[in-house]
């Protein structure tokens, strides 16, 4: 899924948010996807709605790393 639109989306995210939230991209892979169609494919690489949900419940299981907090003054 290299430089998808995922991957574009991912670069973008800490310019705007710095929420420290766990985040992922997935699509379709990057290799040759047979002919087939959408649902069977969707299905196939779990990009339909029980795909998706499955890849978000595990994202949203994810623990958000700790932000560090600095105290003080700034020159």
């Amino acid at each position: 899924m290299a430089g998808g639109f995922g991957s574009a989306v991912l670069e973008l995210l800490p310019i705007t948010i710095s929420s420290g939230s766990p985040s992922s991209a997935w699509g379709s892979p990057t290799i040759f996807v047979e002919h087939g169609t959408q649902g069977v494919l969707r299905k196939k690489y779990e990009l339909d709605a029980a795909g998706i949900l499955k890849h978000a419940l595990a994202i949203l299981s994810q623990a958000a790393e700790p932000k560090k907090v600095v105290w003080g003054t700034f020159n």
